[in-house]
């Protein structure tokens, strides 16, 4: 029997009428789902909704312009546009109009955009920045903002086998090659409406560049079928509360990050994985991190429309992930490299793929096309050769086993080290160069570059910085060693195994020996910070610590590789730390800055978020500022956020420490950001008081208030002698027996003494607790005694409290009724509170973090009738 897998009625994605039938057309699906749900939402971007409607009449207005400019069907349209909803409506235009569109993202390096311009032949460049356009582009750029013709559809006749998009991907003759296709993503679409469950597609998260074909599916899908298209940045933009995606889509290495940094909403169903080797650990890392109930597995080039083979893995399954079965009418066949002839059930030979699903091939590469695109005379069918090793196992499922040439996936994205090499070889002063993928720590691969240079070396910076304007980010070198000569094969090809030896013998960490160690003490002051944050970009490219000005992405970073920077500056600084201000602040002092406490320092209040959305107010913390909330804002951004500092106030809290000092200062503000209707507010530890405290003053004076109170500390020591005694016994007298004397006392004072100074004396700064680092531990004191001198009254308006129920046993000495003193405070039936089984600290760090923005954007959007629901 010969080791294929041919299509079947019972696999996904069947073809209406087999697997030579014509597609359906994208904008067709498209088109048809506006007719049954008009007015349901299409696109969500960052609080933006676009309604089925809408978005069909915009679309309508980009194809009426291209058509208007003279292009006729099979004409190309390049679209280089930032990610927006226009974004969406263009591609959908262009296929209107006949078009192909040839997506180009604006991070593009420059001289890669100009070539794929003019590869693809577009006539038509969509862009809003009129430097986006290279030089020699004769074409015509079509500014998206001044597009306003008629919104009635265009009416033209097209055809379902005409040609769709254009991706680019890496070349092995050192430059990128376009493949085209057609709109056969179609099968794999239709196919998946039919198998996907549970509201799998009600919300696809869009995160993937739109020059890559799974974005295809991560628009078209959804919009096929009723669901929205949720569109982020990229997979490491934090979902805001309102988002609820319900399909996420990575490669394996991404979502084992997001899985890491708590990153993955509940709202998660299922989870889509390929472009790269799903292991089970790295699955069961996923399902341990979300709530998803499966993972499904793809397998396919983009040559072959998305997706050629899917596996589904159910949560709790102990077997090894495989590639599964062909769907969406491709068929499989396993050859042999030399003679191309079937190879025995359960051998190893060339991947090859047939059917419905294949590209129309390379964009003016005869050559190319009929090398990869060939006829196989054992099933009399054109097929793509993949270069990938396979088998069918015994279980009729595809098993990958790895490449026969040098191309590589290099999280998802295809790289061919022939590319990177001659790329770094053409550079003035380099003579030679080659590339190797190494595995470093956790299994994640770096791609590794090594140069001859013709005489002394250039700076790595200066390298790395021509490179980018090469090279897209996904084929940037990770590290640059410099050696005497490139090792070749007798046939002069590159010896890429004797270059992993030499990458191997590499020092993979030049920190210097007097460098503090990842899990040293948080140091003290923003130039501390800077060092510590200097040296993790040097250890996450194994090289020495950053000058405080260097770029980490120009030096080689991603952006996984900053999940894994914030979770341990999280672990060292003991607060939350957002990936995206690293993905925003790239160097070591710019990153430092950002996280400093002292940031508003001059300023009362600082406005973030969507600026059309519901105003909700955040009281400053117990540093004065809002650095509590990095975490949390991210994921309310789709609301118009108002941070209220109260640092500008430190020397009058020092004066008068009195809570009334920062209410006479910033009611005014908040009276004249919103001069009417019900304000909202929100605190988190001393800004849950601070929080209260405004809402009280504001319901004095007339107005209505909505708050929401995050794990706020009101209650005083009250335990009784059994609490004392066990206390004594479980943990006093062990942590006396372990550190000592003074430990153990001052883990008492702080808990006693700093939280409620005039229980057991004055306050004494020497007693604030370590996870409250300040410049200025004056006015922190001034704060707590402020706190604790403030006098509470009976609340009953709208309140939503959240109180961690995790507590260290001398914490819970002041915490008498597990509510930390409001039990007595917010009575009646507008009081709803939520007890989460977690710290004080993870209620605003991932993953709980998400949580608590869903819990508070569930209250926000309904009635708070249920009275101290746990």
């Amino acid at each position: 029997m010969n080791a294929q897998l041919e299509f079947t009625s019972q696999d996904r994605g069947n073809p209406p009428s087999g697997a030579g039938s014509s597609p359906v057309r994208l904008d067709a699906l498209f088109c048809e789902q506006v007719r049954r749900t008009p007015d349901a939402p299409a696109i969500i971007r960052r609080g933006e909704v676009i309604s089925y409607a809408a978005l069909d009449q915009r679309s309508n207005s980009f194809a009426n312009a291209l058509i208007g400019a003279g292009l006729q069907r099979g004409d190309r349209v390049a679209i280089a546009m930032p990610r927006s909803i226009d974004l969406i409506a263009a591609m959908i235009g262009a296929l209107k109009s006949g078009c192909v569109y040839v997506p180009i993202d604006i991070a593009q390096p420059e001289d890669r955009a100009a070539f794929m311009l003019k590869d693809s032949a577009a006539q038509v460049l969509i862009a809003s920045d009129p430097a986006i356009v290279p030089a020699g582009f004769t074409g015509t750029r079509l500014d998206p903002s001044a597009i306003r013709e008629h919104e009635e559809a265009p009416g033209l006749r097209t055809e379902q086998d005409d040609p769709a998009y254009i991706f680019y991907t890496s070349g092995s003759t050192g430059r990128p090659k376009g493949v085209l296709l057609g709109h056969n993503a179609s099968f794999y679409i239709l196919g998946s409406i039919r198998h996907f469950r549970d509201g799998e597609l009600d919300r696809v998260a869009a995160v993937t560049s739109v020059s890559f074909d799974p974005s295809v599916f991560e628009i078209f899908a959804p919009l096929a079928c009723g669901g929205a298209v949720v569109l982020k940045d990229d997979a490491l933009e934090q979902f805001t509360a309102d988002e609820h995606p319900t399909l996420l889509q990575g490669v394996p290495t991404a979502l084992r990050q997001l899985a890491r940094a708590g990153a993955i909403p509940d709202t998660v169903k299922a989870i889509n994985s390929g472009g790269e080797v799903l292991t089970q650990d790295i699955a069961d890392e996923i399902f341990a991190a979300c709530r998803a109930s499966r993972i499904y597995n793809h397998y396919g080039p983009t040559e072959a429309s998305i997706c050629t083979t899917i596996a589904t893995i159910e949560r709790g399954s102990t077997q090894s992930p495989d590639l599964g079965v062909p769907v969406a009418g491709a068929q499989l066949h396993i050859r042999d490299m030399a003679s191309g002839e079937p190879v025995g059930e359960g051998e190893a030979g060339e991947i090859c793929i047939g059917g419905a699903v294949l590209a129309h091939g390379y964009v003016g590469d005869k050559v190319k096309t009929d090398a990869r695109f060939v006829f196989d005379r054992f099933s009399h069918s054109r097929v793509y050769r993949t270069g990938d090793l396979g088998r069918i196992a015994a279980s009729g499922r595809l098993e990958f086993l790895g490449r026969i040439d040098d191309q590589v996936k290099l999280r998802g994205h295809r790289v061919e080290l022939a590319e990177v090499d001659d790329a770094i070889a053409a550079m003035d002063g380099i003579t030679d160069a080659g590339s190797v993928i190494q595995t470093v720590e956790d299994g994640d691969l770096r791609l590794i570059a090594f140069a001859r240079a013709d005489g002394k070396a250039p700076d790595d910076a200066i390298v790395l910085a021509s490179l980018r304007r090469r090279l897209p980010v996904s084929m940037l070198p990770h590290r640059i060693v410099w050696v005497d000569a490139i090792p070749r094969l007798p046939n002069g090809k590159i010896d890429r195994a004797a270059l992993r030896l030499l990458g191997t013998e590499q020092p993979h960490d030049s920190t210097p020996d007097n460098a503090e160690t990842a899990s040293s003490p948080a140091p003290a002051g923003d130039a501390r910070v800077a060092e510590t944050i200097a040296r993790l970009f040097g250890d996450a490219l194994s090289r020495a610590p950053f000058a405080k000005d260097e770029d980490f992405f120009a030096a080689g970073g991603d952006s996984l590789m900053c999940v894994d920077i914030a979770l341990e500056l999280e672990d060292i600084l003991d607060r939350p730390i957002p990936v995206n201000l690293l993905t925003h602040h790239s160097t070591p002092a710019a990153l430092a800055t950002a996280l400093s406490h002292e940031r508003h320092r001059d300023v009362p209040i600082t406005r973030e978020g969507n600026p059309d959305g519901e105003a909700i107010f955040i009281a400053p913390g117990i540093r004065g500022t809002d650095t509590d909330y990095d975490s949390l804002k991210p994921l309310i951004a789709h609301r118009r956020l108002i941070m209220l500092h109260s640092l500008p106030q430190a020397e009058a809290m020092i004066r008068t420490p009195r809570i009334e000092t920062l209410v006479d200062v910033l009611i005014p503000l908040i009276e004249n950001e919103q001069p009417e209707g019900e304000v909202t507010l929100l605190g988190y530890s001393f800004g849950g008081v601070m929080a209260y405290a405004l809402a009280r003053e504001l319901e004095r004076r007339g107005r209505k208030t909505r708050l929401v109170v995050i794990d706020a500390q009101i209650a005083h020591c009250s335990a009784s002698p059994a609490h004392w005694f066990a206390w004594l016994r479980d943990e006093f007298w062990q942590s006396l027996r372990t550190n000592g004397l003074d430990h153990a006392a001052r883990r008492l004072a702080r808990s006693l003494c700093f939280w409620f100074p005039k229980t057991l004396g004055r306050f004494r700064p020497k007693y604030i607790p370590e996870f409250i680092t300040s410049e200025n531990p004056q006015f922190v004191g001034s704060l707590v005694q402020a706190a604790t001198a403030l006098r509470y009254t009976r609340r009953t308006a709208p309140t939503l409290l959240m109180a961690a129920e995790k507590m260290h046993p001398t914490d819970l000495l002041n915490n008498p009724d597990r509510l930390s003193g409001w039990s007595s405070v917010l009575t009646g039936p507008q009081i709803t509170v939520r007890r989460l089984n977690v710290t004080h600290a993870e209620l605003v760090r991932r993953p709980v973090v998400n949580r608590v923005s869903a819990i508070m954007e569930d209250w926000l959007a309904g009635p708070a009738a249920d009275q101290y629901q746990g």
